[in-house]
């Protein structure tokens, strides 16, 4: 284990040659930010979910989805973060939890973008062809389907990266947050260029232009 955890830190070194912040300045940013935020999306979601109005709104489910998202990641895998913040690399830890950390990471990251992507376009149908969804019908292919779609299509995608690698489970730890940076982008080109373009490129551009 402390080979695998050498070669990576020798190996992520070099995408980040000058860390400006301090990891202890990091850890307490970290800390009070997600804790604020944590509180911020439990205050959210309790009155988008127990208020029947703001629960039964179109306009309000991808909103909750992405919370729910938002969350999960807050709850999950900054706290790992948080934790290589404080101890850097002489926190070692097993191929195993490198393989579940990326997949959270990764996963829950990526799925927002991709979600928030789909959130600008549905807003867009819901201010100008709202009688598109008037119908059940229409309303669960326009409006249901593709968010299930979407987090279906993340889920399975990650968990092949992630867990049916092709490749041995080698992982670089980004020294600018800790996190196991799955090589598999580094084998296969197309994938990583699929992550990039896909999964954050078109995303952003939906968001600034749609």
């Amino acid at each position: 284990m402390s080979n695998l955890s050498n070669t990576s830190t020798e190996e992520s070194t070099d995408f980040y040659p000058d860390i400006m912040l301090s990891y202890s300045f990091r850890f307490w940013l970290f800390l009070i930010s997600n804790i604020l935020s944590i509180l911020c999306c439990f205050f959210v979601l309790y009155y988008l979910l127990f208020g029947r109005i703001l629960r039964q709104s179109l306009n309000n489910h991808v909103i909750i989805i992405l919370l729910f998202i938002c969350l999960l990641y807050e709850l999950l895998d900054v706290p790992f973060i948080l934790n290589f913040f404080r101890y850097g690399f002489n926190w070692e830890f097993s191929v195993s939890f490198s393989v579940l950390w990326s997949f959270l990471d990764y996963s829950l990251y990526g799925t927002q973008f991709i979600i928030f992507s789909w959130a600008t376009i549905e807003r867009h149908i819901l201010i100008f062809h709202d009688r598109c969804l008037l119908n059940r019908k229409r309303r669960f292919l326009i409006h249901y389907l593709p968010l299930i779609i979407l987090i279906v299509y993340s889920s399975i995608y990650y968990c092949i990266i992630i867990f049916a690698s092709f490749y041995p489970y080698i992982f670089y730890r980004l020294p600018a947050y800790g996190v196991p940076f799955p090589c598999i982008y580094y084998y296969v080109n197309i994938i990583a260029i699929w992550e990039l373009v896909c999964h954050q490129i078109i995303p952003i551009i939906y968001y600034n232009f749609i």
